[in-house]
């Protein structure tokens, strides 16, 4: 019971609880209390940063300025709508890392596509397999489209003299 008592006080320190009156109305993600009283609280654990919108907007700002960044670093464009809406809750609500994010982006076709169209700029080729994905991976580790860029760019085949006609 003492264990009871104390999750009761800490719930209510919280300030995160509704009480469901004598009646258990637990809903899905929500844990209840019995308290010496035999009320029965029930409330979602809370989690400061993650849970509340309008009570951390400076971190959810936060969270959408670093999606932008990934974007702009792995796709060489900025995030679309809804793009940003559903990578932004999956750090925010699923807590995925920046890292996994950064993954997911990289292992898009339009990130294939992007390292492609760098040969194809900078080397007047398609990537070979091998290239490809080494860049790939150098994208998921945190390297950026303007890195692999550079490095395509200062390359001994991109500094090679065309033969002329």
């Amino acid at each position: 019971m003492k264990k009871l008592q104390f999750a009761g006080l800490a719930a209510l320190a919280l300030g995160m609880i509704c009480s469901a009156g004598s009646a258990l109305a637990q809903r899905p993600g929500e844990t209840c209390i019995i308290t010496n009283q035999n009320r029965v609280i029930c409330g979602r654990p809370y989690n400061p940063g993650f849970d509340d919108d309008d009570r951390f907007p400076d971190r959810r700002n936060e969270i959408e300025r670093t999606i932008r960044q990934i974007y702009f670093d792995v796709l060489g464009r900025g995030a679309d709508r809804e793009g940003l809406r559903t990578y932004t809750d999956r750090v925010w609500r699923d807590r995925w890392s920046y890292d996994r994010v950064r993954q997911e982006l990289a292992r898009s076709p339009e990130a294939r596509a992007a390292i492609n169209q760098l040969y194809v700029e900078i080397l007047r080729r398609n990537a070979d397999r091998l290239g490809l994905d080494t860049y790939l991976r150098e994208l998921q580790n945190g390297r950026s489209l303007d890195w692999v860029r550079q490095q395509l760019a200062s390359s001994p085949e991109a500094n090679r003299p065309f033969p002329r006609p």
